[in-house]
Formats: C-alpha cells, structure tokens, sequence
C-alpha cells in the first residue's frame, strides 16, 4: 500500500465567487476528482486499521 500523497490543485481568483458563478465543467470534475481522491484515502486508511487490528488479534491469541 502507498501512502496518500497530496496532489496539486487549482485556486480560485478572487474575482470568481462560486455562489454567485455556477461551476464550470472543469470545476465540477475537480470537485468530484477531490471527493473520489478522499473517500479512497479513508478507504486505504481503514484497510491498513482493519490490518493493524488482525495483526493485533492473532499475536494475542498466540501469546
């Protein structure tokens, strides 16, 4: 397993509010590109938990 790297992102001008601009399509595939990127990083961090856990569990019972 790798660990979650950080990856770059686009910032907004000032100029451009989001609440006041609906999104581009560029903006709204970074947007959904940002949430799939979080959700597998939370999904690798419960894997290697899940594994940390196990681990624990078999040395204690043979110990």
């Amino acid at each position: 397993m790798t660990p979650h790297l950080p990856y770059p992102r686009r910032s907004l001008t000032p100029e451009a509010a989001l609440a006041a601009v609906s999104l581009d399509l560029q903006s709204q595939f970074e947007a959904i590109l940002d949430t799939v990127w979080k959700a597998e990083a939370d999904w690798r961090f419960m894997d290697r938990l899940d594994m940390a856990m196990q681990r624990r569990r078999e040395t204690t019972v043979k110990g």
